[in-house]
């Protein structure tokens, strides 16, 4: 932002026009969510009141600077119907945005899948190349990228990169390919790439992105622009890359470590899993542009539907209740990587490695039977029928060793297709070698083929029965290849050994989850926090299991654990408050307590409720569920006004969600505010238009 504009506050104008509704700093300048006073609309009319984004874009350079910048492709940059200048800043207009926020998707789902990604960075490369020839630029960055309604991406800062206010950029193409070599991080990782010390590789945050990726990216985000490959190659290396493992999120099982003799322990990741990201309805929030802030969180669950009841301030008159009393408490899950160990941090690309990392790609989009025609024998008849074993090679303990110490050294090297060629070749020269086993299903996963990792395993515990690490490396990639009869039958071998490893428990009851076997997951994920107590991912999923078993109390209990070990974790906080909102709903059921003691404890309960999910909010300022389900608890509690202004904040980030508008109208039903609650009754019912309760409750509203 710039240090020259000061931010307007709601309620302040901009050009006699638009008055401020929120404000929110931008990639470049400032951006204004405003209600539009002035043109064609009057009050009274019985329309809607227009609203536009307004973007303050900066201190115009020179006088030309915004007739020029306004000359944009449309076909990149979403289009602009106005702009002007007030008090020396230039302000852009924007058309309605129809669509959503790149950003705010990453808040639903932090990372996401490998197809999804290509796919949005093949948008990208596109306009990218487009741009970058006639000197033009657009920051790619989350925040700034628009995926319309009509599948398109478009940008919306941007133009010509000499007259861009607040942006000197001496290499144009250069920039496209640091910025989105940085959006490619965030989308795989959920995280922002770190800034000054030498880039970790990428794998170490999630274990199925393709080397040649990790590889590229890091090249592209060096901090000398020389270093960086051009526009061309880093679009042919990300868009050729290797298929994606398989569509098993990647949440619901870590991915398999690196081998234990390294002497470095799994390391703990929180999942990209958040407490509940669906609404009331059981639909993935679509989103208006509003800035957000990009956080690993998506969605799971499913709504469960109660009966409902007036809440303790409601309107006279008038049976409605928050959506809440349909009981949406969706919870998710969230699980540990196992990719934290350490790697050589060896230079990326030596001289062979960028041509080793493209066989990669050969190798990993051809599958198995694609490597085997690369490297190994051409005539099938002459191939050993396990497809694990390198049918030219003979038993050979010495020369083993030598390829696996020539393997180790590629991978090393970062060329992943050569190490596999040689990781092969000694698993076949020694295949009582367990360590071989080990490295090489490694370098498979590195590839993007855990279906071959799960062939050699299969064989490596045929030799080695005994070996735990080896039937729970087997589970791992079994359940990313969707095996989950082989990860079932491995998994138990690997607690059968070590029944005391709180994360072959873990592995086990995540396979349970998947299976649909709540109870059992239960009790084996139950014991592996008895032995790891320190774990508040073993909490939190423990805490979402247990709510889907109604087991509410103990659901509190594991959640208020997790809280306490990981307290910055917005979704620990979430599904804390959403087990303290379902507690209180099962009150009604108790016959035990009067209706005074019932309704002190329901008012406690909503107050604990509300200051986990406003603990949320604090976490993450964009995170538009937690403001909805804030505001349904202060209804509850009584707090009418402080509810309205948090569903009227849920709104602002999220204005297509009809389940907030719908929260919206029983607040100001309860505030006796009629003609204001009839209108969020229609924006609920103008979303969702087949919804019978809104419509039910916009007819009782009106007829009252």
């Amino acid at each position: 932002m710039s240090d020259q504009m000061k931010m307007k506050q709601s309620g302040e104008w901009i050009g006699y026009t638009y008055r401020v509704l929120d404000a929110f700093p931008f990639v470049q300048g400032i951006l204004y969510y405003s209600a539009v006073e002035g043109g064609d609309w009057e009050p009274g009319q019985g329309e809607s009141q227009p609203t536009r984004f307004i973007l303050a874009v900066g201190k115009r350079k020179r006088e030309e600077s915004a007739r020029h910048l306004l000359k944009r492709d449309d076909a990149a940059f979403f289009p602009v119907e106005e702009e002007f200048v007030d008090e020396g800043v230039l302000y852009w207009v924007f058309r309605p945005l129809a669509g959503n926020l790149l950003a705010h998707r990453l808040i639903q789902a932090g990372s996401l899948p490998l197809g999804e990604v290509r796919s949005l960075l093949s948008a990208i490369f596109g306009h990218a190349r487009r741009l970058a020839s006639k000197g033009e630029y657009a920051v790619v960055d989350p925040l700034n990228i628009l995926e319309t309604t009509d599948g398109n991406v478009r940008f919306l800062y941007g133009g010509a990169a000499g007259s861009l206010p607040g942006a000197e950029i001496p290499d144009v193409e250069k920039q496209w390919v640091f910025g989105i070599a940085s959006l490619a991080y965030r989308l795989l990782t959920g995280h922002m790439p770190p800034e000054g010390a030498a880039l970790p590789p990428l794998r170490r945050h999630r274990g199925d992105i393709p080397a040649v990726w990790d590889g590229l990216i890091r090249k592209a985000l060096s901090s000398d622009p020389s270093a960086r490959p051009t526009l061309a190659r880093l679009e042919a290396g990300m868009l050729k890359a290797p298929e994606e493992r398989g569509d098993v999120p990647e949440e619901q099982m870590p991915a398999p470590a690196k081998p234990a003799e390294e002497g470095v322990r799994r390391a703990e990741r929180g999942s990209s899993l958040p407490a509940a990201e669906k609404g009331a309805d059981g639909r993935l929030p679509a989103v208006q542009p509003t800035p957000v802030k990009p956080s690993p969180i998506g969605a799971d669950g499913s709504p469960r539907r109660g009966d409902g009841r007036r809440g303790a301030n409601a309107g006279p008159g008038t049976d409605l209740v928050p959506q809440g009393k349909r009981s949406p408490y969706l919870v998710s899950e969230e699980s540990p990587t196992s990719a934290g160990r350490s790697r050589n941090s060896q230079p990326l690309w030596k001289s062979k490695g960028l041509v080793a990392a493209l066989v990669v790609c050969i190798v990993a989009l051809a599958g198995l039977g694609g490597y085997q025609w690369l490297f190994a024998d051409k005539d099938p008849a002459d191939a050993k029928p396990s497809a694990v074993f390198d049918p030219e090679v003979e038993e050979d303990p010495e020369q083993a060793a030598v390829w696996h110490r020539q393997s180790v050294e590629a991978k090393n090297n970062k060329q992943v297709a050569q190490a596999i060629l040689l990781g092969r070749k000694a698993v076949s020269a020694d295949p009582n070698k367990r360590d071989y086993y080990v490295h090489l299903a490694e370098l498979y996963q590195e590839a993007g083929d855990a279906q071959s990792a799960v062939l050699l395993l299969q064989e490596g515990v045929k030799r080695f029965p005994d070996d735990a690490e080896l039937h729970d490396m087997l589970a791992l990639y079994a359940y990313q290849v969707k095996d989950l009869k082989t990860a079932e039958t491995a998994s138990d071998r690997s607690v059968q050994l070590e029944p005391e490893n709180p994360e072959y428990l873990y592995h086990r009851g995540k396979i349970f989850v998947a299976q649909g076997n709540q109870r059992t997951a239960a009790e084996l994920i139950e014991e592996a926090v008895k032995r790891d107590s320190k774990n508040a991912v073993y909490h939190h999923d423990l805490a979402v299991i247990l709510f889907r078993l109604e087991e509410i109390d103990r659901s509190i209990q594991y959640a208020e654990k997790a809280v306490q070990l990981s307290d910055s974790n917005e979704k620990y906080r979430m599904t804390l408050g959403l087990a303290y909102l379902k507690k209180r709903e099962l009150l009604e059921k108790d016959s035990d307590l009067s209706a005074k003691e019932k309704k002190e404890k329901q008012r406690s309960l909503a107050k604990k409720a509300y200051e986990s999910f406003q603990a949320a909010t604090k976490l993450n300022d964009r995170y538009s569920q937690a403001y909805y389900y804030e505001a349904m608890s202060r209804f509850y509690y009584g707090d009418l006004s402080n509810a309205k202004r948090a569903v009227e904040r849920a709104i602002v980030l999220n204005s297509d969600r009809a389940s907030y508008h719908y929260q919206l109208g029983v607040i100001l039903t309860a505030q006796n505010k009629k003609s204001e609650a009839i209108k969020a009754l229609e924006k609920a019912v103008e979303l969702e238009p087949n919804n019978d309760r809104y419509k039910k409750a916009l007819t009782k509203l009106k007829s009252e």
